[in-house]
Parts: C-alpha cells; structure tokens; sequence
C-alpha cells in the first residue's frame, strides 16, 4: 500500500504549507504566551502598589484622617503610580506612540458608555 515516490513528492507542497501554517500559530501562540507573563509582572507590581496604599490609608484613618477622603487619596495615588510607566512611555515619543494614547482614550470612553456615562468622546486628531 505504500505510495509511488512520485504521488509522495507531489504531496510536498502541500505538507510544507501545513507545516508552514502550524509553524506560524506556534509563533503567534509563544508570542501570546510572553506577553501573558510580562503583563503578569505588571499586575503583580500594581498589587504591590495598592498592598502598599492601603497599608498607608489604614494609618491615615486610625490617626483620625476622615475615611472617604482618605480613600480618595489612595484610589488617585493607586491609579496614578500604575499608569505612570505606561503614560511615559507614550508621553516619550508621541509620533510614533501616540496612536496607543487614543486607542487606550477609545476604550475607556467605551468603558464609559457602557455605563451610560460619558466625557464628551475622545477628542480627533488634527494633523
């Protein structure tokens, strides 16, 4: 039953494009995969940072700081430390970064309205 060698290399293309296929959403799988573990890192560092926050707002309200003020400032320090990298890291250069600044503003807006609330939309570009 085995095939003449013939029909077997005429088969070659064909299992070179499998292959070629499979190769590629190995790629993009492992290319997932990394990106999975360094946004883990980030997350891990941002509960870092809120571990730290509400060790630091516990003391403000046992010294008498009013509770929802006190949460107020942690909330904004929270949100504000967490964004920083990724905010500067756009901020540094926007010709070639800016479109992630309004893809990111896109979907919080969209965050927004699934809520029914809104800012007014993400502002268009002028150039």
């Amino acid at each position: 039953m085995r095939r003449a060698p013939r029909a077997r290399l005429e088969e070659v293309p064909k299992v070179e494009a499998l292959l070629e296929e499979e190769l590629d959403r190995l790629k993009a799988f492992l290319k997932r995969k990394s990106v999975d573990r360094y946004l883990s890192q980030i997350m891990k560092v941002v509960g870092l940072i809120v571990e730290e926050e509400a060790r630091v707002t516990a003391k403000r309200i046992a010294g008498g700081e009013d509770p929802h003020e006190a949460v107020l400032t942690a909330l904004n320090s929270t949100v504000k430390r967490a964004f920083f990298p990724v905010l500067s890291y756009i901020r540094e250069d926007p010709d070639s970064r800016g479109h992630l600044a309004r893809e990111l503003a896109r979907r919080y807006e969209s965050m927004l309205s699934l809520r029914g609330e809104g800012y007014g939309g993400v502002p268009e570009d002028k150039a």
